[in-house]
């Protein structure tokens, strides 16, 4: 498989790669022993060297989560029983603290970037993405007990 090869020769990959590639072990987990037929690594090296790369591609800096469009623990875990829980240790709980203190009196959290040009699009994607943003913050909000 030419995306495992990639992935497995990458020293350090943007967010939205990462993600996919998590996405990508979701639906071979079933297929495990098809899967390491097929390619020179077990399912477990994979998803380690996922983990690697999301571990060193969070902003760290609590202080900049707020500006800009930057990876943060959050982005990748989904649930308190994700293996990045443990290797973010407490940023995972301030992250959840971030998304508490960033909603809106209409309970949604605005998007942290803009495009910089085609304003009328921009601010309609922007209110699609104020959606994205508060269905998975709020699943993982309710994940990790903060929510009834």
């Amino acid at each position: 498989m030419k995306a495992v090869n990639y992935l497995m020769n990458k020293s350090e990959m943007d967010r939205h790669e990462i993600n996919n590639f998590q996405q990508l072990i979701k639906i071979i987990k079933p297929h495990e022993s098809n899967f390491e037929d097929r390619t020179k690594y077990s399912l477990e090296v994979v998803s380690e060297k996922i983990m690697d790369l999301a571990e060193k591609c969070v902003d760290r800096d609590t202080s900049t989560w707020i500006h800009g469009y930057k990876a943060i623990p959050l982005d990748f875990i989904d649930k308190p029983d994700h293996q990045l829980c443990s290797r973010f240790g407490t940023l995972v709980q301030k992250n959840l603290h971030f998304y508490l203190e960033q909603i809106t009196n209409e309970g949604l959290w605005d998007i942290s970037w803009s495009w910089g040009s085609y304003p009328e699009s921009f601010e309609k994607a922007r209110v699609f993405w104020k959606g994205i943003l508060a269905v998975n913050r709020y699943k993982q909000l309710k994940a990790f007990g903060y929510l009834e």
